[in-house]
């Protein structure tokens, strides 16, 4: 099914490149679906990576927790097959070894993690990994935030707050009112979620 999806996008790059006349339809059309094998690939060979890293745990599965890792591998396919950056496929393995240390391996509890790694930006991942970071030492940590992240990271205050605005889709994000303005406030989901993943601000594609 999944080679079938993969040729299905390739056949709409083709049709695309002879509807508007483009010259190498064929040549890049081949070029296309090398580079969606090559980039499958990479995706799988990154979360490869990531459980070798938790061998020691991910290896200890009883009988029942089998089917909720087929369900969570399955998962898995799914945010490959959507495209999704490495850099998360990383952190959605990383969750995989993290529930199973914690005591939480259940798919339900993957799936609310993966539907919201899954979407988050460079930008996004470096603001709550910073957050993670400040918000175990600290109660309130937006002024910190801000004096960590801007200029050095984003040039200007407006910047962060669209950051921060975008997040509140997925929880990790509170909004704060305050007099005259809005700031924000990591929620507690993020203290758990770091406890199942590495929240690297530096982390790559």
């Amino acid at each position: 099914m999944d080679s079938d999806k993969s040729l299905g996008r390739i056949a709409v790059v083709k049709d695309l490149m002879h509807f508007f006349h483009l010259p190498g339809g064929e040549t890049l059309g081949n070029l296309a679906e090398e580079r969606a094998r090559k980039r499958k690939q990479e995706a799988i060979d990154s979360i490869v990576q990531e459980l070798e890293k938790g061998t020691d745990v991910v290896s200890a599965f009883d009988e029942k927790e089998v089917p909720e890792f087929v369900d969570m591998a399955l998962r898995l396919i799914d945010a490959i097959e959507k495209g999704t950056a490495k850099r998360n496929l990383r952190l959605l393995a990383q969750v995989i070894v993290g529930l199973k240390k914690n005591r939480l391996f259940k798919f339900d509890n993957f799936q609310k993690w993966a539907n919201i790694l899954e979407t988050l930006t460079r930008d996004e991942l470096l603001v709550l990994g910073k957050a993670y970071v400040l918000m175990q030492r600290e109660v309130h940590v937006w002024s910190l935030l801000v004096e960590e992240l801007v200029p050095n990271t984003f040039p200007a205050n407006g910047e962060l707050d669209a950051v921060c605005a975008g997040l509140l889709r997925t929880g990790l994000m509170l909004p704060v009112p305050a007099l005259g303005n809005l700031s924000y406030q990591p929620a507690k989901a993020l203290l758990e979620l770091g406890k199942l993943a590495l929240l690297d601000p530096g982390s790559d594609e």
